[in-house]
């Protein structure tokens, strides 16, 4: 390849280079394309809309919570038995004065020792004995402080146990109970209610790419036919069989058809962004289950309507 672009002009090597490059290119985003394009059928993404959905995940939270709340309530009336433990820490530092202490003790031992010596009939050395000693039990009392800090440390651990036995509510605990079962059931409802409307909106996101599928097939059917009318139209105006103003409304219905082929592509590129939107994906392409009529249930509008109260 390389020795034949050699043997050609330069301008023409370059731009027989770029189409072939960009013919590369093409093809690979092409392969690209096919091998991430991903196909569903209309029972897989039902399951994948009910299953893996933000709306589907909320329901069921809540769903789960009104269980366990009603499971919760279920214990209402029973004793209610309550453990505590305490645990206490004390430190506190007293000053204590011992000025009076200090008097009292002096007083007593002054009385005591003058009674002693009055017992023993010392005559006129009971005085000077007396005095005598006055001074050494002064000198005694006095090596105790005039005050003294008293430190006080405790540390307490006390567990209590509380049984609290309810014997009336006037009906409150028994209303409480059925209204937690209540919205128990009512939220089941609301998850299979919301089921039912996300089948719905996957129905028509679904099978209308279906529909805009064979709606492009049948413009590009259409478009195809109008094109070969104009080719036959051109040879016709040359030949001199028909005028250029027949020719023109050949042109004009293949250009409605042109227009109507390109509003099918883009009416199928909506529909299938809605449909991965919907089922949270990206590359869905393909749709293997079919439009079809379902004819086997034949609904009769007064049975539906009749029905309507008990299975709403």
């Amino acid at each position: 390849m390389s020795l034949r672009l050699a043997a050609l002009p330069k301008k023409l090597a370059l731009l027989i280079h770029h189409h072939l490059r960009f013919g590369i290119c093409t093809a690979g985003v092409i392969f690209t394309s096919q091998v991430f394009a991903e196909s569903i059928s209309y029972v897989q993404a039902e399951q994948t809309i009910l299953k893996d959905s933000y709306t589907t995940q909320a329901n069921q939270a809540l769903q789960q919570a009104s269980q366990l709340e009603a499971e919760a309530i279920q214990g209402l009336g029973l004793p209610r038995v309550d453990l505590n433990v305490r645990a206490y820490a004390f430190h506190n530092e007293v000053d204590l004065p011992l000025g009076a202490l200090k008097n009292n003790l002096e007083q007593s031992l002054s009385n005591g020792v003058n009674n002693k010596i009055d017992e023993l009939n010392l005559g006129g050395f009971a005085d000077p004995l007396k005095e005598g000693l006055k001074q050494p039990i002064q000198d005694g009392v006095e090596l105790i402080p005039d005050e003294s800090t008293v430190t006080l440390d405790d540390q307490v651990i006390r567990p209590t146990v509380s049984l609290i036995m309810p014997l009336y509510s006037g009906g409150l605990t028994s209303s409480a109970k059925e209204i937690a079962q209540i919205k128990a059931q009512r939220s089941q409802l609301n998850s299979k209610q919301q089921q039912d409307v996300q089948r719905f909106e996957l129905i028509q996101a679904y099978f209308n790419t279906q529909l805009q599928k064979q709606l492009l097939t049948s413009s590009q059917s259409n478009f195809n036919a109008m094109q070969t009318h104009y080719s036959n139209a051109l040879k016709l105006e040359q030949q001199g069989f028909i005028s250029k103003g027949q020719r023109m409304q050949f042109e004009v219905a293949k250009n409605n058809a042109e227009r109507a082929v390109q509003n099918a592509e883009a009416n199928l590129r909506s529909s299938l962004f809605q449909l991965n939107n919907l089922l949270q994906r990206s590359q869905i392409n393909e749709l293997s289950t079919p439009l079809f009529v379902n004819s086997s249930q034949n609904q009769n509008l007064n049975a539906l309507l009749k029905s309507y109260p008990e299975q709403s």
